[in-house]
C-alpha cells in the first residue's frame, strides 16, 4: 500500500477508542489530501447506544486523532459534515492542507500507545499539576469533577456495581455481551479479548459458559444472585483501586449530532493527555447512558424493577455531582499503573478503506 500522507494518518487514526472496539467507520480515499469518513451506525438497536449517541462521540474521538496525526505530516485538516441524510450524519468530507507553520503536536505519540485498563490501579491521588493538565485538555466548555477520597472512591463504587447489576439482569445488554468478547484471546482486532476483562482464568471460563444462553443468565441469575457476584469481579475491588474517577460534565446539555461529536474530541484529548501523564483509563459510561436513558424518559427495558433501578442511579449521580446528570458526558476511573497485557488492537486499513459508496457523491 503505498504511503502517502493520507495512508500515514490513516494509519494512526484507526487507532482511535470506540466502544466495545466497533471502529464505526470507514474510509474513503480521494486523492493523497482528501477523504471521506463514512459513519457505521449499528443496523440494530443497540442499547448502549441511545440514539447514536456513543457512536458519535467515537466519531468526534476520530476527528480529533485525525488532526493530532495530520500535525505529524505538516498538515492542517479541514472538515466539512455532509448534509444529514434520513435524520443522521452520515458522512464527512476530510481535506489536508500543507503549512510549514504546523509544529507536530506531542499527544501525536500517545495515539497508539492509549489503551483501557481494567485492572486494579494504584490509589496514588493524582497531582493538583496532573489535574489542572486534564482540565485544560477538555476545554473551556467542559468541567471535570474528582471523586479521589477514599469515601468518594467508595460512593462511586457503589454506584458502578449498581449500574453493572442492571446491565447484567436486562435480556436487551445479553446480545452485546454476548457478541463483544473474543475468548481464549489476549488481543482481538474487532472485539475485547477476554484476558484484558479482569476475572481469572476459572472464571472467565464460567464467564463463557454462562453467556452461551439467557435463559442460563435468567437462572444464574435468579438463584445464585450470579449478577452480583460478577459486578464485584468486573467491577467491585477496579472501582476502589484507582487514583480517582473522573467525571467530566458539558457546560450545557448535548442536543445536536455535532454536540456529541465535540464530546467526543474533549475526552480523547484528555485521555491522550492522561497517557503522557502515564495515567491508565477504564471507562464507566453506563452510568451517564442510563442516566440520560431515564432523562429522556426511553424504555430501555422491558423489566419494570431494573427501570426503577437506573432511576435510583440517576439520583445518586446528581447527588454526587450536585447538578443536571444530562450534563454528564463522560465517566471513568484513573490510576498509575503497569500497561495493560491484553487489549483490543484495530482491524488492518485495507480493511477499513472502501471505494464511493453507491449513490453517494464526494463534494
Amino acid at each position: 500500500m503505498n504511503e502517502s500522507p493520507v495512508i500515514r494518518i490513516l494509519n494512526l487514526a484507526k487507532w482511535t477508542p470506540s466502544g466495545d472496539n466497533t471502529q464505526p467507520w470507514r474510509f474513503e480515499i480521494i486523492d493523497d489530501y482528501r477523504i471521506v469518513v463514512h459513519i457505521q451506525y449499528a443496523q440494530e438497536i443497540v442499547v448502549y447506544d441511545l440514539n447514536d449517541q456513543n457512536t458519535l462521540l467515537a466519531i468526534g474521538a476520530l476527528l480529533l486523532t485525525m488532526e493530532l496525526a495530520a500535525t505529524a505530516e505538516g498538515c492542517q485538516m479541514h472538515v466539512q459534515h455532509r448534509q444529514h441524510a434520513q435524520g443522521k450524519l452520515l458522512a464527512i468530507d476530510i481535506r489536508f492542507s500543507l503549512d510549514q507553520t504546523i509544529q507536530v503536536d506531542p499527544l501525536v505519540l500517545e495515539i497508539p500507545r492509549r489503551a483501557v485498563q481494567r485492572r486494579p490501579l494504584s490509589m496514588r491521588k493524582l497531582t493538583h499539576s496532573q489535574k489542572q493538565s486534564l482540565q485544560q485538555a477538555a476545554g473551556k466548555h467542559y468541567t471535570i469533577h474528582w471523586m479521589e477520597s477514599l469515601p468518594q472512591r467508595i460512593r462511586m463504587t457503589k454506584l458502578i456495581l449498581q449500574t453493572t447489576r442492571i446491565r447484567l439482569r436486562i435480556p436487551e445488554a445479553y446480545p452485546v455481551h454476548k457478541s463483544i468478547i473474543e475468548w481464549n484471546a489476549q488481543y482481538s482486532l474487532d472485539r475485547i479479548p477476554d484476558a484484558a476483562l479482569g476475572p481469572g482464568p476459572i472464571n472467565l471460563k464460567i464467564m463463557r459458559a454462562v453467556l452461551s444462553s439467557w435463559e442460563r443468565v435468567q437462572f444464574l441469575n435468579r438463584y445464585i444472585g450470579a449478577a452480583w457476584s460478577t459486578s464485584l469481579q468486573l467491577d467491585g475491588w477496579t472501582a476502589l483501586s484507582c487514583g480517582a474517577h473522573m467525571l467530566m460534565l458539558r457546560d450545557q446539555k448535548p442536543l445536536t449530532d455535532e454536540d456529541f461529536i465535540d464530546i467526543g474530541k474533549a475526552v480523547q484529548r484528555v485521555w491522550l493527555t492522561a497517557t503522557q501523564l502515564d495515567l491508565w483509563q477504564q471507562p464507566e459510561m453506563v452510568i451517564p447512558i442510563f442516566a440520560r436513558y431515564i432523562s429522556e424518559n426511553v424504555p430501555f427495558t422491558t423489566l419494570t424493577d431494573q427501570l426503577q433501578e437506573a432511576a435510583s442511579a440517576k439520583k445518586k449521580l446528581g447527588e454526587i455531582i450536585d447538578t443536571d446528570t444530562d450534563r454528564v458526558v463522560w465517566v471513568g476511573r484513573l490510576g498509575f499503573g503497569p500497561a495493560p497485557t491484553a487489549r483490543a488492537l484495530r482491524l488492518p486499513l485495507e480493511k477499513l478503506i472502501i471505494s464511493k459508496p453507491i449513490g453517494q457523491h464526494t463534494l
